[in-house]
């Protein structure tokens, strides 16, 4: 993996994705918000979607104390209810496409990796940052299945049901106060919200049309591989994953490709090795929470 000159010991989660693309390379870059990856200002030769305007976001960020407004990007593509495809106008146009924490909170997750798969040249690849539910305020939630996945594209989902709305609340936790921690972190665990405000958010749901953001799917590092394989495996998607970093942090980075070599452990193994990952957290939990 190309580092840049950079040592690895300094190295930002932002040099890193920014290592597995060349800077000369046209590319999109999903809901980087006021925090891009391939900013136009670094020299990035890339589109910017996003679900607001720039003047928007900026005035949804004025006013918030510990982010500079002034990093988010011009915003070209605005995303609402259409596809990829039809909000940038295009095909097969983009050497790589970035989406840094998006994926957990999209709908449809196959349609969105299908849609990216469809932005893509032959050759293209698109980076995923996801979060690792063992490190993040996802820790009591049960893991997404392939399943669940196929259910939310056999409907074509564009909101979040009122059962993932009434999940993301009930299980929302915190490790010492914090919403995201690294591997050798300590504290304790504690629910953010309680059920009745869960129950308020699932009528809410249940009522409205209005989209309202989500974490939708769950995963540890070996269940979304296995997820992405077993999707391949049966003619659901044409990508499949060629590289894939583990961090020390709250996330782990996926790249996929329609071509390329697979890097995929087989299918048993991560099976295997998801489960070991829940007992990886499991015995974190057993010892931390009240």
């Amino acid at each position: 993996m190309p580092t840049g000159g950079l040592p690895e010991a300094i190295m930002t989660r932002e040099d890193l994705i920014r290592s597995l693309f060349e800077k000369s390379s046209y590319g999109l870059e999903i809901g980087p918000s006021y925090n891009p990856i391939a900013a136009k200002r670094l020299g990035y030769k890339v589109d910017v979607l996003d679900h607001a305007t720039t003047d928007d976001l900026r005035t949804k960020y004025a006013s918030e104390l510990n982010i500079d407004a002034s990093l988010i990007e011009d915003v070209d593509f605005v995303w609402s209810d259409q596809t990829l495809s039809e909000t940038i106008g295009k095909t097969g146009a983009y050497d790589y496409i970035v989406a840094s924490h998006v994926i957990e909170h999209t709908p449809d997750f196959l349609g969105f990796i299908n849609q990216c798969s469809n932005l893509l040249k032959p050759d293209g690849r698109l980076i995923l940052a996801v979060p690792d539910m063992r490190r993040c305020f996802d820790a009591f939630r049960p893991l997404t299945s392939v399943g669940a996945i196929l259910d939310a594209a056999q409907g074509g989902r564009t909101r979040h049901s009122p059962g993932t709305a009434f999940d993301h609340v009930a299980y929302l936790s915190t490790l010492g106060g914090s919403a995201s921690w690294g591997r050798a972190d300590t504290g304790r665990f504690s629910p953010t919200y309680d059920l009745a405000f869960a129950k308020a958010i699932y009528e809410r749901s249940v009522l409205s049309t209005d989209y309202h953001d989500f974490h939708a799917w769950v995963f540890t590092p070996s269940s979304f591989r296995l997820i992405v394989s077993d999707l391949h495996q049966i003619d659901m998607t044409e990508l499949l994953e060629v590289e894939f970093l583990l961090t020390d942090g709250f996330e782990f980075i996926a790249v996929l490709a329609k071509t390329g070599p697979a890097s995929c452990p087989g299918r048993d193994e991560l099976i295997l090795q998801s489960r070991r990952e829940l007992s990886e957290l499991i015995e974190k939990l057993s010892t931390v929470v009240v």
